[in-house]
């Protein structure tokens, strides 16, 4: 009786999705977690570290909000899959939030990105997020969810159009055609300036202090 050899095949292990999330700080870091079906590492400084997220390769990128500059020139690079995310504070109704709001909303449509809000990014919540199975709610709450599928430069403007008059607001498709050769971050400073807060007068609480202050006057 021949024996016959038992040959294991072994099928090669499932590739295991690779996420990089970029994320705001100080100092340039790279932290490494996984689990059975993805990996992920998480990029502070992320400017500082275009070479090494190239060498990457992700299959998808969760960027955090920090500047305009920073999210125009980062997108630049020409990253796949891109999540766009934004803290909550962010949503607060102003003119700077919301003309911020509108031009974030802008570079995801120009780059083909998805736009969420989102406070964590441990990686039980990083799971969450790249699935992207979240209700579309384009209101400025922690639900927020906007696919680049769904936004449109239409829908853009009519969020201009529905708060009040704030210069800089934008209200016209011919605005955001005009934006493409525009610093992003000048486009805002243009229109969100610091009031300048006068310092209270002091009423005199004597007759001393009246006098005084008179005398003041007088010399001055």
């Amino acid at each position: 009786m021949e024996r016959k050899k038992l040959v294991e095949l072994k099928t090669p292990a499932e590739s295991k999705n690779l996420v990089l999330v970029l994320v705001n700080g100080d100092y340039p870091s790279v932290v490494y977690d996984e689990d059975d079906g993805v990996r992920v590492y998480t990029l502070r400084c992320p400017l500082q570290q275009k070479a090494f997220i190239k060498y990457l390769r992700p299959a998808t990128v969760i960027l955090q909000f920090h500047t305009l500059t920073e999210l125009q020139q980062l997108l630049d690079m020409q990253l796949q899959k891109v999540i766009v995310s934004i803290e909550p504070g962010l949503l607060t109704l102003t003119a700077e939030s919301t003309i911020t709001f509108q031009l974030i909303r802008y570079l995801c449509q120009k780059y083909e990105c998805d736009l969420i809000c989102a406070r964590e990014f441990d990686i039980s919540e990083v799971k969450r997020i790249i699935e992207l199975d979240f209700p579309i709610d384009p209101t400025c709450g922690e639900s927020l969810y906007i696919p680049h599928s769904w936004d449109s430069w239409g829908k853009i403007v009519l969020h201009g159009r529905s708060v009040q008059e704030w210069a800089g607001v934008i209200r016209s498709e011919e605005t955001l055609a005009q934006l493409d050769d525009t610093r992003l971050d000048d486009y805002l400073e243009k229109y969100v300036k610091t009031v300048e807060v006068e310092e209270p007068v002091r009423v005199p609480q004597t007759m001393d202090e009246f006098v005084r202050a008179v005398y003041e006057e007088k010399i001055n």
